[in-house]
């Protein structure tokens, strides 16, 4: 494999800079998910990790299912 060190510093800047931002990422996921249904969005899925699944009850009529990633 070519180029391993290019790799290897990208993950290890990901897991310095952005894995402890994780905790805020998903306090706005659970924000996002409550505000959501107070404007009366079906939530298909909670917000367990940084991702929010609705219907499209709100939304165009031509998509079906959307998730909404942070």
């Amino acid at each position: 494999m070519r180029q391993t060190g290019l790799l290897a510093a990208s993950a290890a800047y990901a897991l310095t800079h952005n894995f402890p931002l994780l905790p805020r990422v998903h306090a706005l996921a659970k924000r996002l998910e409550a505000g959501l249904e107070e404007v009366g969005a079906n939530i298909l899925s909670r917000a367990e990790t940084c991702m929010v699944s609705l219907s499209d009850s709100l939304l165009c009529s031509h998509q079906r299912n959307v998730i909404l990633m942070m």
